[in-house]
């Protein structure tokens, strides 16, 4: 009996550690991906890629926001070190996660064709799969907020939410084959940037972010 307990409670334990992962790499996600919106809308605002520091501060400060919603939601309020905490964590992940996505650039010369495409085709099809499986991690956390819970599982809930129907219409919006090209229908930085958020940048800055997090960095 012994015997058998101890070789279960690693696993039990392991598939504890496993959910706790997902659930905030889903949440990082989720939160940054939503405030990532407004961020794209306020870029049309401005001049195309002007790269000044208004346009830098609408890019970067979603992410630093989302990293402390989502600190805040995962552990509760604990105090005012939280905010430099997340500041710190939030700055790291950007640019650990930066180099992960520019070491997968050549995923460049796939995005291009889909996105100025007028048909669908199978660079299309490759690209709705991962469209299905980044939104997959959102909603099996979703689903398991769905319990009663406080109001960091609510809010974490109808983040993964907004941000699945935010993939969502991405995807509606790349893979619309013999339709108007998403390069038409959002400026091209605008364009780039949502598609990039969705598939890219945004899964690279939550995985680098959960990481850093749960080594306990910080």
């Amino acid at each position: 009996m012994t015997e058998t307990t101890r070789a279960e409670t690693p696993t039990a334990e392991a598939q504890a550690a496993e959910t706790r992962f997902s659930y905030s790499y889903a949440q990082l996600y989720a939160f940054t991906l939503v405030l990532f919106i407004p961020a794209i809308w306020l870029v049309g605002l401005q001049d195309t890629y002007a790269f000044d520091a208004p346009y830098l501060a609408t890019m970067t400060i979603p992410p630093l926001v989302a990293f402390f919603a989502s600190v805040v939601a995962h552990e509760g309020w604990t105090g005012t070190r939280q905010i430099g905490r997340s500041l710190l964590l939030g700055a790291s992940s950007m640019v650990l996660g930066g180099a992960v996505f520019l070491s997968l650039a050549w995923l460049i010369a796939f995005l291009g064709p889909a996105l100025e495409s007028r048909e669908w085709g199978g660079i299309q099809l490759g690209i709705v799969i991962v469209f299905g499986l980044l939104a997959l991690p959102l909603l099996v956390t979703a689903a398991r907020q769905v319990r009663p819970g406080g109001r960091a599982r609510v809010a974490t809930a109808l983040a993964c939410v907004a941000a699945i129907a935010v993939i969502a219409g991405t995807a509606y919006l790349t893979m619309r084959g013999g339709s108007v090209p998403i390069t038409e229908t959002l400026r091209k930085d605008q364009a780039s940037y949502l598609v990039g958020a969705v598939i890219w940048y945004i899964p690279a800055y939550a995985l680098v972010g959960t990481v850093l997090r749960r080594v306990g960095v910080v």
